[in-house]
C-alpha cells in the first residue's frame, strides 16, 4: 500500500514517502531483504550458497518472487488453500536448501 505508488511512479522504492524529495532507491535494498524474508519466507546465505525456504504464517493466499544471485535468480513461491499451503523453490545451479 505505501510502496505501489513509488514503484509505479518510477519503478523503484524511495526514501521518502512523497515525491518532493529525493527519489533514491537506495533505501530498496534493506526493505527488499524483509519482503524477501518475511512475506516471501526466503533466507539466503550467497556465502555458503544456502536456502531455507520458510513461508510465514501471514493472512496472504500467495506470494512469489525472485532473488538475483549474479547472472542468476532464486526463485519462490507459495500458495494457501485453506490449511494446505504449496510451495516451489527453484535454486541456481551451486545452491541447495537447508
Amino acid at each position: 500500500k505505501n510502496y505501489l505508488p513509488m514503484a509505479e511512479a518510477t519503478g523503484t522504492l524511495w526514501e521518502n514517502k512523497t515525491a518532493h524529495a529525493s527519489c533514491n532507491h537506495g533505501f530498496a535494498g534493506h526493505v527488499a531483504h524483509i519482503i524477501y524474508r518475511d512475506i516471501l519466507g526466503v533466507h539466503f546465505d550467497p556465502v555458503s550458497r544456502t536456502v531455507d525456504f520458510r513461508p510465514p504464517k501471514l493472512n496472504l493466499e500467495w506470494c512469489r518472487g525472485m532473488i538475483p544471485v549474479g547472472n542468476d535468480w532464486i526463485e519462490a513461491e507459495w500458495k494457501r488453500s485453506g490449511r494446505r499451503l504449496e510451495t516451489d523453490l527453484v535454486l541456481p545451479k551451486g545452491f541447495k536448501s537447508i
